[in-house]
């Protein structure tokens, strides 16, 4: 079987957590360090490709792209260290 494969650290764990709440309520604000790089880099991309759309567009679509990180993460095999 073939597949995406995952580290489970607790980052990654953090991570997907993050994108699960933010999937579940758009209003979520990244608190942690790595949160608000991703959240950062994650509207940048957004904007630079749809250069024409507004920060209200945007949080509209938010929650959207959180949801599709978070169903992707959960289509991943996820492997502890020993594995």
């Amino acid at each position: 079987m073939y597949g995406l494969y995952i580290p489970k650290t607790e980052y990654n764990i953090n991570m997907f957590n993050y994108y699960a709440r933010v999937a579940e309520d758009g209003t979520v604000q990244p608190e942690t360090p790595a949160e608000i790089w991703t959240d950062n880099k994650i509207h940048d991309a957004f904007m630079d490709v749809l250069d024409d759309m507004t920060e209200e567009q945007w949080a509209a679509a938010r929650e959207c792209i959180y949801t599709e990180l978070t169903i992707s993460m959960m289509q991943m095999f996820w492997l502890d260290r020993e594995d």
